[in-house]
């Protein structure tokens, strides 16, 4: 999960039953396990299953104000006016499989 979260490219997003799916658990246990290490690189680029940016994302340095959604954007992904990303940017539990070979 770790090597697949690395893995993804600027523009590109997944979620958290994605990444799950890909880890063979739930994407609640995901979730929590992001939540206790916050310094996991691209962890800003898991969103939850409607696209969203979730209520509990915390950069790893508590002193970080950027907004993850305008930081995603500043990387190409495309959001909806209601803060959702857009589908066509989100990485599938198999498209994680193939960046990692």
């Amino acid at each position: 999960m770790h090597t697949a979260l690395a893995a993804i490219p600027d523009g590109q997003s997944t979620t958290y039953g994605d990444l799950a799916a890909l880890a063979g658990t739930a994407a609640q246990a995901v979730g929590n396990h992001i939540a206790a290490n916050p310094a996991l690189p691209k962890a800003y680029r898991v969103l939850t299953l409607d696209g969203r940016v979730s209520e509990g994302f915390r950069w790893s340095d508590a002193g970080d104000t950027r907004d993850p959604i305008e930081v995603l954007r500043a990387e190409g992904v495309e959001f909806d006016d209601g803060g959702r990303a857009v589908a066509h940017g989100r990485l599938t539990a198999d498209d994680l499989q193939s960046l990692l070979g």
